[in-house]
């Protein structure tokens, strides 16, 4: 493509483009990457296909509707041009890419603005626009300086000096301070200076004069545009909004109405516009019956954009919203109503609330109970987005209460979602610091009003999922189960709220088995398998059958309960048809947990060590965790090659050394020390746990790798390590519970190995003091020997 096309193109937008998904870009980028590095490919022939590449992308990124989207394209395109440049930087051509890239840029900050127009209170839209254009001007200033030299009628040259006018211009309109806005915009005229005709002239007339216009050059304004008028280039469309912003800048807002109104933009376009101009000339109006007429013509043309459901309606009330603080008619709620929605836009939450309340008792004055109600109800739900959440709770409270009442003035399709919001703000309000002290209760009691009120809404199964977490939280594992029990199937929890139930029986289980109850412990595992078998019978969707199925291959791999091999066959299904990758993984390495307990060793070793190439390292050492615990509690001729298996999965890992988080590195190493200990390796594992002692912090650890690691210390004799491990399990445990009595007795041992009798008693005492049953017959037992072995001499 000769370089004057190119630099053409960049001003002709790409006619029908079509959207690419992330798939086939990936595939494109790919293979255009690998082209860059043919020996074969003529260093003119590489930037001309990293041009069309890019070029296709950027057609992809124009045909997506979504902001966020066509940003991502365009990166795309400039990451694929800047592998280009990173692979040849000498091209002949690198000038003209380098400026491609610029364009995509400055193109991504476009689309922001865009969307700050649209959403003028959109802080991240505006933090995106600002990102974009300030590399797209990086870019460009350094291309200036390389091409400032060359002739004035090389094509390069001049699209370099209007992109970067561009830039700038679009950049100041973003600046917050005056000084550097007005410095950027006579930097941008600058550029534009002097600037020779076709094909460039026409977008640098019209540019020009929309600087001008900002920087109150009327009559330079005048002539640029009329300039521009003359010259191919620039659409209807563009050289329209200058006109009107000139007109606007001459306070000749009925002349600006009349331009609209005669240009051949359909209705809502022309609305768009209109109200803009209207805002403005609100502005210079003195309260009266003129400017009452400018705000009723805006208003009319916003209540058509919203009926249309145009996509420009909340720019253009943000644009009323930004000069009208209050409308002139004090008799329709309905205005009060349409600037608070501007005011959102705007971003102005507070006199967004504001302006809906005082609605809100403009229409109870009026009679209308319905819509005072509504619009209180909308107040309180743009606090709650605001995190105002003491303030909604107030607010919220009284409306919930009419909605949950039978002769509710909220309409029926509002009531339950208000009453669900007013407990959703105090769940909020509740673990807020500092909250209230009755904010939890007020919360439990909300969400059970709420079920009472609203038993077969939708709403009702979201409040029993949350009463069911804060019963579970409080201990009340049945009445947790029993409300999740209750959530239908088809409900967005209920796949949530079965795998739930099954957790907190697993959990229960594991408590029970730890006090010496293993026949109690097996009829809860018992109960946890029907529940998911019941619910895959139940299930109509693969994703629930599937997240059930892998549950239930889980739970077979619980030691003295279930079946490897039936693990292995539900786990086979799901490796084969699971289209969730996150699922997928996960069946893959309890596979290789399956295989280790069914004692397949050899092929569990084989497909662990595909899994080292397939996984990060979190997922390695989450399966040698795993490992670990099946080997402890697997039988002896099968426990060593399991710690081997484990230890294998963490030595690896350990490999990579200081790029590991220090969390991950201590589970890493606890996994790595109890590998050696149950490999027979028991001078290695005294060793590693000795030269890593610093950093086995407990903080570091979660609590289930606490009791692990001060096992092994205790069987590797290092008694006063294994105390401090001991006294974190206490700290992070419930008084009372299994591992709690475990690690008081883990304690008594290490004082007592340490030459602490006195402490040991003492500890021995208080906890029979506290607990005589002292966690069950066969820890009573151990707690009674030790106590006999302090007393002796």
């Amino acid at each position: 493509m000769p370089i004057g096309a190119i630099l053409i193109a960049m001003l002709v937008p790409a006619q029908g483009p079509e959207p690419l998904d992330d798939r086939e870009v990936r595939q494109l980028v790919d293979s255009t990457r690998r082209r860059f590095a043919e020996a074969t490919l003529d260093r003119e022939a590489g930037a001309r296909l990293a041009l069309d590449v890019a070029g296709r992308i950027d057609q992809a990124a124009q045909a997506e509707p979504d902001a966020a989207r066509r940003a991502r394209r365009w990166d795309q395109a400039v990451e694929l041009l800047d592998a280009f440049l990173a692979a040849d930087p000498g091209s002949p051509m690198a000038t003209a890419v380098d400026l491609q890239a610029a364009v995509y840029r400055w193109a991504k900050g476009r689309t922001w603005i865009t969307q700050l127009d649209r959403f003028p209170g959109d802080s991240a839209a505006r933090a995106e626009a600002i990102g974009a254009l300030d590399d797209a001007l990086s870019r460009l200033r350094r291309l200036w300086s390389t091409t400032r030299g060359m002739p004035s009628e090389d094509l390069t040259a001049q699209n370099v000096r209007f992109r970067l006018a561009q830039a700038l211009a679009d950049r100041a309109r973003l600046e917050d301070d005056p000084g550097r806005a007005l410095d950027a915009r006579q930097q941008a005229l600058g550029r534009l200076r002097d600037l020779p005709a076709e094909p460039i002239a026409g977008h640098a007339a019209l540019l020009r004069a929309r600087l001008l216009i900002e920087l109150d050059q009327l009559r330079d304004a005048e002539e640029a545009l009329h300039q521009a008028e003359n010259l191919p280039g620039p659409s209807e469309l563009d050289r329209l909004e200058v006109r009107v912003a000139l007109l606007m800048a001459r306070k000749q807002f009925d002349e600006a109405i009349a331009v609209i109104e005669r240009s051949e933009l359909d209705r809502p376009s022309k609305d768009v516009r209109a109200v803009k101009v209207r805002a403005r000339q609100w502005i210079d109006l003195f309260p009266g019956r003129e400017r009452s007429a400018v705000e009723e013509d805006a208003i009319a043309r916003i209540r058509r954009l919203r009926a249309a459901d145009h996509p420009e309606a909340s720019s253009a009330l943000a644009s009323l919203a930004s000069t009208i603080l209050e409308p002139d008619d004090d008799e329709d709620p309905g205005l009060w109503e349409l600037l608070a929605e501007g005011h959102l836009a705007r971003g102005n939450a507070e006199q967004a609330v504001r302006l809906y309340q005082s609605g809100a008792n403009l229409a109870d004055r009026g009679g209308d109970a319905q819509r005072a109600w509504i619009m209180r109800y909308r107040a309180a739900a743009v606090l709650v987005r605001a995190g105002r959440f003491d303030r909604a709770v107030e607010a919220l409270g009284p409306l919930a209460e009419q909605a949950r009442s039978p002769d509710s003035p909220a309409p029926a399709d509002q009531r339950a979602n208000a009453s669900l919001l007013h407990t959703l703000a105090l769940g909020r309000l509740a673990s807020t610091p500092g909250a209230p002290a009755d904010s939890r209760p007020s919360y439990e009691r909300a969400l059970n009003a709420h079920i009472a009120a609203f038993p077969s809404d939708h709403s009702a199964s979201e409040a029993r999922w949350i009463l069911g977490r804060l019963r579970l939280a409080s201990g009340q594992r049945d009445e947790a189960i029993d409300l999740w029990s209750t959530i239908p199937a088809g409900h967005p929890r209920w796949q949530e709220a079965r795998l739930a139930i099954i957790a907190a029986l697993r959990d229960e289980a594991d408590t029970l088995a730890g006090s010496g109850k293993p026949d109690e412990a097996r009829d809860l595992l018992s109960r946890a398998k029907n529940s998911l078998e019941a619910s895959c019978q139940e299930a109509t969707d693969p994703n629930d059958r599937n997240a059930f199925d892998l549950a239930l291959a889980d739970l077979e791999l619980t030691p003295g309960f279930g079946s490897p091999d039936a693990a292995i066959g539900l786990l086979d299904r799901l490796i084969d048809t699971e289209v969730d990758a996150g699922r997928r993984d996960r069946a893959r390495r309890l596979r290789i947990v399956a295989l280790a307990l069914s004692q397949r060793a050899d092929d569990a070793e084989v497909m662990a060590r595909e899994e080292l190439e397939r996984s990060d390292p979190a997922a390695i050492v989450a399966l040698a965790e795993r490992l670990d615990r099946a080997a402890s509690s697997a039988p002896e001729s099968a426990r060593r090659r399991i710690a081997a298996l484990s230890r294998l999965l963490v030595e690896r890992v350990l490999a990579k050394g200081d790029t590991l988080d220090p969390a991950l590195l201590a589970r890493a190493r606890v996994t790595r020390i109890r590998g050696q200990l149950e490999t027979g390796d028991l001078d290695g594992a005294r060793s590693s746990a000795q030269s890593w002692a610093a950093d086995l912090d407990p903080s570091r650890l979660p609590p289930d790798r606490l009791a692990p690691l001060a096992d092994a210390l205790d069987r590797l004799g290092l008694y006063d390590q294994a105390g401090a491990i001991h006294r974190a399990v206490i700290a992070a445990t419930p008084p009372g519970s299994a591992p709690w009595f475990e690690a008081r007795y883990g304690l008594a041992v290490s004082y007592y190995r340490t030459g602490r009798s006195a402490d040991a008693r003492r500890l021995i005492d208080g906890t029979s003091a506290l607990h005589p049953d002292l966690g069950g017959d066969e820890l009573r037992e151990k707690f009674f020997r030790l106590r006999r072995r302090l007393e002796s001499p």
